[in-house]
């Protein structure tokens, strides 16, 4: 994790760290995602708020490679899936916040996968409903009914894809190399003549936005009932999700579509509110990159956790 324990101004030098809040990403990302955004980002304007901040990594991604016995470099390493997110590391970094900041409590954010690993931690440890004071989630997903991103496509093809990258990247998608940067500069940059295929590939994977830019993990039958003791993978209920929770999605994301919303919404017993970004446009990807995003999302979190009790 990474932590930004006080905002502007040196203000943590003259008072305590205010109340924790636990930020995480989503896939094929890290916490460098909510600190790079060049007008505002979020993990700057909660520390600015006076909030103690968490940024959380997944493992797996360029900050979550290191295990006491394991090697990156070996398939067994990767051998994990969005369920060990719910089962260990998001208890584990809870606790340790918890107990490093001798609170009681905390805020949760979380965008995409992150919202999915709330709701399933939820069903492992009720108990961490009480660890969790408010709970926002940057669009939801739970079901994906609706799910529209081009994505969709290679579903058909899973089993495939699965054998190819284990025979040629030990599982390991999408490896965070010094090339990417490079290539990234020389065809995405806001002045190569190549950019709107840049962002026209992001457009079709989150949603069309020019002016800002599951079920559980199925091994088969046989390993079903190795991992899981049954033959089909079980489901998460956002029922025993206790805590406080905001929704807060936009009204043109593929990946975690309005109507998938409303279902989860529906199914959430303590909603305190499931609100669209006032923006016509808005896609998945805005939240961490929407040029307005502070105007138009980030300061709608404030406002809720300041319902909540704020900072301190």
């Amino acid at each position: 994790m990474h932590r930004i324990p006080g905002g502007r101004g040196g203000s943590q030098a003259t008072s305590p760290p205010g109340r924790p809040v636990l930020v995480l990403h989503g896939v094929q990302d890290s916490s460098a995602g909510w600190v790079i955004n060049p007008r505002k980002s979020l993990g700057f304007v909660l520390a600015d708020e006076g909030y103690d901040v968490w940024l959380g990594n997944n493992r797996g991604n360029t900050y979550g490679r290191a295990h006491v016995t394991l090697n990156p470099n070996k398939r067994r390493f990767w051998e994990f899936t969005l369920d060990s997110f719910s089962k260990y590391d998001n208890p584990a970094m809870i606790d340790y916040i918890l107990e490093t900041t001798g609170y009681d409590d905390l805020y949760y954010i979380g965008f995409s996968s992150s919202t999915i690993s709330f709701w399933a931690m939820m069903n492992y440890y009720p108990a961490y409903n009480d660890k969790v004071r408010f709970m926002v989630a940057l669009g939801p997903v739970a079901t994906m009914k609706y799910f529209r991103s081009i994505v969709r496509i290679f579903v058909p093809f899973r089993k495939a894809i699965q054998k190819m990258s284990a025979i040629f990247s030990h599982n390991e998608s999408f490896r965070h190399k010094p090339l990417y940067g490079v290539l990234g500069k020389i065809f995405c940059s806001k002045h190569s003549p190549t950019v709107p295929l840049c962002a026209l590939g992001m457009f079709m994977l989150a949603g069309w936005d020019p002016k800002q830019l599951d079920k559980r993990y199925d091994y088969g039958k046989k390993q079903n009932l190795v991992r899981y003791g049954q033959r089909r993978p079980p489901e998460y209920f956002p029922e025993k999700v206790t805590a406080p929770v905001v929704l807060i999605w936009g009204p043109n994301d593929k990946m975690a579509d309005k109507r998938d919303a409303a279902l989860l919404a529906a199914r959430l017993p303590n909603l305190v509110r499931s609100e669209p970004v006032n923006w016509r446009l808005w896609q998945h990807l805005d939240f961490m990159w929407g040029i307005d995003a502070n105007r138009l999302v980030y300061s709608r979190v404030i406002h809720y956790m300041e319902q909540f009790g704020g900072a301190r």
